[in-house]
């Protein structure tokens, strides 16, 4: 991914347009802040899992107990007594809310955790759509993301290259 290989995502474009300096160091030289600290990644993975499993089979509640338990297998290993926001306790919490909230939609699932590759003249840009589903009203294809940040601050539209390249790339796989 990068300047060289034409290949971009979300973060490598991110990481250019904010600080070319920055992506130069981090995307082409792999120079990586060391933590141990990847409670937060963790948990918003754990979260994701849990959410494509209850998306592909069916927003049930027999889904519901399989996402729940889906959960705890993927962050319980990831735990940190330290951090009080991303606790086993809290994933559960969110994930109930989610599946009381969005229990009855209207769309039918078309599939989850989507890779793309998408070609932009030269250039290809890669991503991983959460889930792609088919609206009943109005009728259309349309994708959805996940986000688990504990900042809305990073969504902000400037534009915002992941949802764009989601739109753009459903649009050409569906349309």
């Amino acid at each position: 991914i990068g300047l060289d290989s034409k290949t971009w995502d979300n973060q490598s474009l991110d990481n250019f347009r904010n600080c070319p300096q920055f992506y130069f160091w981090r995307m082409e030289k792999k120079i990586v802040k060391v933590s141990d600290k990847k409670t937060a990644a963790d948990f918003g993975s754990a979260i994701h899992s849990a959410l494509e499993c209850w998306y592909k089979n069916g927003m049930t509640d027999e889904a519901t107990v399989g996402a729940t338990k889906a959960f705890i297998e993927r962050f319980t290993p990831h735990q940190d007594d330290v951090d009080e926001m991303r606790t086993l306790a809290k994933g559960i919490e969110i994930l109930m809310k989610y599946f009381e909230r969005y229990h009855h939609e209207p769309f039918n699932v078309i599939t989850t955790e989507i890779g793309s590759v998408t070609e932009l003249d030269a250039y290809l840009y890669c991503g991983r759509i959460d889930l792609a589903v088919e609206w009943l009203s109005p009728k259309g294809v349309y994708g959805m993301d996940h986000k688990t940040s504990s900042s809305i601050g990073r969504m902000i539209v400037k534009p915002h290259n992941q949802i764009t390249g989601y739109i753009y790339t459903l649009q050409q796989s569906y349309e």
